[in-house]
């Protein structure tokens, strides 16, 4: 069995920084609104945020109406990566404005631990904040933040 993630923060959850490292690794999309998360098991956990018009960004619907896309989305077919990441973006000038509302879901336990711990980072029109949760497998999703671009 693969080895967990190295450097992460206490309690096993990724750092900013680890969640930085993970974006630019993977070539993570920017813009206006940025919407990423970082875990460090190979369960399936899913971000996605719901658009000021209620359509919501997830792994089954990862292009939408209002512009933003789902372009990073880990484990989803197993446990592939064991410091994953997952990104949700709207390009600069593309972003609605309204309220919007990010969700965490514990989609698909590979055999990990429970309580898995994230790190979620939501960037609107430069302002960053983060926050950290922890999901299980069978619960409902959680909203993690809502904010109303102006």
């Amino acid at each position: 069995r693969a080895k967990a993630a190295r450097g992460t923060a206490k309690g096993g959850v990724p750092s900013g920084k680890e969640l930085s490292e993970r974006l630019a690794s993977n070539g993570a999309g920017t813009g206006d609104v940025q919407v990423s998360m970082a875990w460090n098991n190979g369960n399936d956990i899913d971000v996605a945020v719901a658009c000021p018009s209620g359509e919501l960004i997830f792994f089954g619907h990862k292009r939408s109406a209002c512009r933003g896309q789902l372009d990073i989305d880990r484990n989803a077919g197993g446990p592939t990566d064991l410091s994953p990441v997952e990104n949700i973006f709207w390009a600069t000038g593309d972003a609605p404005k309204g309220r919007f509302a990010v969700l965490v879901k514990h989609y698909a336990n590979h055999g990990f631990p429970d309580p898995t711990g994230f790190i979620v980072r939501v960037s609107v029109d430069g302002q960053t904040r983060e926050f950290r949760g922890m999901v299980t497998a069978n619960q409902p999703p959680v909203t993690v933040h809502q904010f109303t671009r102006r």
